[in-house]
């Protein structure tokens, strides 16, 4: 399953349609995002999750170039890629190492994917799909 993130600079900024499209958390592999993926599917409106997940983000963004570690930016989870079911991080997230490594991308794609590994805690709350 693909799940799109977007973010905004802004951590307290409000969800709209000025949330820029970064990349995807790929639940395929490896283990901690397919773990995270499960976690923001079973997760009920308003409720408390800690994820952490590698983005696969696109390499011609340039917020993905560009976000410092450890700066907290709003993060959105759009959970179907179609705007039906978007889950919003209350506390945003930050770019930090995370303890596993990211897996490898697959040798013949022709644009590889910059990994970032991605940490989200606190209430996530629905805004689309209600």
């Amino acid at each position: 399953m693909t799940i799109h993130v977007l973010v905004n600079r802004d951590p307290a900024a409000p969800f709209s349609d000025s949330w820029e499209r970064v990349g995807t958390l790929e639940t395929s592999e490896p283990k901690i995002n397919q773990q995270a993926g499960r976690k923001l599917q079973q997760l009920s409106a308003g409720g408390g999750v800690r994820i952490e997940f590698y983005l696969s983000g696109d390499a011609d963004n340039g917020w993905v170039h560009d976000e410092p570690a450890h700066a907290r930016f709003g993060i959105a989870f759009d959970l179907f890629g179609d705007g039906t079911r978007v889950l919003v991080a209350e506390h945003g997230g930050h770019v930090a190492p995370l303890t596993s490594r990211p897996s490898e991308p697959h040798p013949g794609l022709l644009k590889r994917p910059v990994m970032l590994g991605v940490k989200v805690s606190g209430k996530l709350r629905r805004v689309a799909g209600e």
